[in-house]
C-alpha cells in the first residue's frame, strides 16, 4: 500500500467528483477501482488508465490551486497493480483516507 494526495472538486451535494484524468467522475465512498476501456488490468504500462495520485501533499495543494473553485485535496491509499510516474502513481485501486 502506498498513501498519496489527490484532487477532486466538490459536487453540488458534496461528493467528490474527480479533476484527476476522468474529470467529473463520482468517487464513491470506500474502495475505487480504476476500468479501462482497452481490455487490460488497469493501470498498463503502455496507456494512461488507472486512479491518479500525487506523490507529496505540496503537488497536490498546487494542483487543487490550479483547478480552483471548489477543489479540495486529500490523502488517499492506493494498492493493487501500481505504476510510478515522476509526480505520482496510477493506481489499480484507491481509497480517500482523509481530506
Amino acid at each position: 500500500m502506498i498513501r498519496a494526495y489527490r484532487v477532486w472538486r466538490l459536487g453540488d451535494d458534496n461528493s467528490l467528483m474527480g479533476v484527476m484524468w476522468v474529470i467529473g467522475q463520482t468517487w464513491p465512498i470506500g474502495t475505487h477501482e480504476a476500468l479501462c476501456n482497452n481490455i487490460h488490468l488497469a493501470p498498463d504500462e503502455c496507456c494512461t488508465c488507472g486512479l491518479y495520485a500525487c506523490k507529496t501533499l505540496e503537488r497536490a495543494e498546487a494542483y487543487a490551486h490550479a483547478v480552483g473553485g471548489k477543489a479540495v485535496y486529500g490523502e488517499v491509499i492506493l494498492w493493487g497493480k501500481i505504476c510510478e510516474g515522476e509526480y505520482g502513481y496510477r493506481a489499480q485501486y484507491a481509497q480517500v483516507s482523509a481530506l
